[in-house]
């Protein structure tokens, strides 16, 4: 996550008042800036909520060709995310998509839709 090169980042054991100051500074970024986002998720407004968003200890950001090349080498078929409702943006973009979509297709639509995915991945698969 580009949060955590970010000069304020005060790190993962920082106490309450450190990601106090820390979520007030992302507070008064634009939306469109580094962190400026995560206000418009409901996580951003309790201090233990946000310290699982933004300051979690061990959480490491993946993509989907990066997800992809995990199910590929573990013998798993990507079935779907969930819910199911983020099929019908797929399909609005690639209209001759067929459930559940590639993760090729998945991949650029998330790039013109930075938000699409804005909570975490939750995938379905099953073994090959």
């Amino acid at each position: 996550m580009a949060l955590r090169s970010d000069p304020a980042y005060p790190g993962a054991d920082c106490d309450d008042e450190k990601l106090r100051a820390f979520r007030q500074l992302l507070m008064d970024r634009p939306q469109d800036q580094v962190g400026g986002e995560l206000k418009m998720g409901l996580d951003f407004y309790t201090t233990s909520s946000f310290r699982d968003l933004a300051l979690h200890i061990s959480e490491r950001c993946h993509s989907i060709p990066e997800i992809a090349n995990f199910l590929r080498a573990s013998g798993l078929l990507f079935r779907g995310f969930h819910p199911a409702s983020f099929f019908d943006r797929l399909h609005q973009q690639y209209p001759d998509e067929r459930w559940p979509g590639s993760l090729e297709r998945w991949s650029k639509l998330e790039r013109a839709l930075p938000s699409l995915f804005a909570a975490m991945y939750v995938i379905w698969c099953e073994k090959a």
